[in-house]
């Protein structure tokens, strides 16, 4: 009987209304003893105070952890631990500071052999949706033409955090098949053409009639059996920590909606692009402001 009063008291303690849930319980209970409503004003009292305490503490994480992704932070806990390895501290590291102009000189000789117009291009998501030589990202581009620069940065968006949060690997067995190529693409590069295929069928859209977007109603919907069928796994094709994708799709459906004021009535992570340029089309966007909306 303590377990169930300690559980309602819990219960009742996390919603905020501890006098009226008091005053309801010894109602309920009719000729309950003083001795016994003393034992549960008090139990209430001892789990209002736990609930308190549960709250400050998960404050002072958050502002913990709010403080630790800051871009200010992480230069700073950087520069703390090169600073014990340039002095000698560290267990791990060692640094020798002499070896770094033949380092450079090495990065360089490479980056020119193999970029001779140093027209780097950038390493992230996009890469891998040209995969083969395909031109996906142009192919992405002309389905968008008709709608608005905005519109298009935010199906951009929408594509990249679905298809980066897919990203993980995918174990030595798992391939995909492209149909437009007919090539097979495994690892993240699979996984970066599966997506972007997925995502070009509409399959992230709860709407028929704007299929190139990623919005919470569809993400609700994905279980490991969809998620299966569209990256092409199966007994024949395993693909790791698949249950686990689409978990991760669906609380990213979750969190769309519970963070209406980022990502909008569609709750969709395109909407990152009206929280960021809030202030206007001229306005500067910092790369710490993106980090910090992610």
């Amino acid at each position: 009987m303590r377990a169930n009063i300690l559980k309602y008291f819990l219960e009742v303690a996390r919603s905020g209304s501890i006098r009226k849930a008091a005053q309801q319980l010894i109602l309920q209970r009719g000729q309950t003893s003083t001795h016994k409503r003393r034992y549960m004003i008090a139990l209430m009292r001892t789990s209002f105070i736990r609930h308190r305490a549960a709250s400050a503490l998960s404050a002072t994480v958050n502002a913990a952890s709010d403080a630790l992704l800051r871009t200010a932070t992480i230069r700073e806990r950087c520069g703390n631990i090169t600073a014990a390895v340039t002095g000698g501290d560290s267990r791990h590291f060692r640094i020798d500071r002499a070896r770094l102009p033949a380092v450079a000189e090495h990065v360089g000789e490479v980056t020119r052999r193999r970029y001779p117009d140093l027209a780097i291009p950038y390493h992230s998501r996009w890469r891998h949706f040209d995969a083969g030589g395909v031109d996906r990202r142009g192919e992405l581009e002309h389905a968008l033409d008709a709608n608005s620069p905005r519109e298009r940065a935010r199906a951009r968006i929408d594509l990249a955090v679905v298809s980066v949060l897919l990203d993980a690997g995918a174990g030595p067995a798992w391939g995909y098949i492209e149909a437009q190529s007919g090539q097979r693409y495994t690892r993240s590069e699979g996984l970066g053409v599966a997506s972007f295929r997925a995502f070009s069928q509409g399959a992230f859209s709860a709407a028929p009639d704007d299929p190139l977007r990623v919005d919470a109603a569809a993400l609700a919907a994905i279980d490991a059996e969809r998620l299966g069928e569209l990256l092409q796994a199966g007994e024949s094709n395993p693909l790791v920590g698949l249950d686990g994708r689409a978990a991760l799709l669906r609380r990213l459906g979750r969190a769309l909606i519970e963070r209406r004021e980022v990502f909008g009535d569609q709750a969709r992570p395109g909407a990152l692009f009206d929280t960021l340029t809030r202030d206007g089309p001229g306005a500067t966007v910092t790369a710490s402001e993106i980090l910090s909306a992610l």
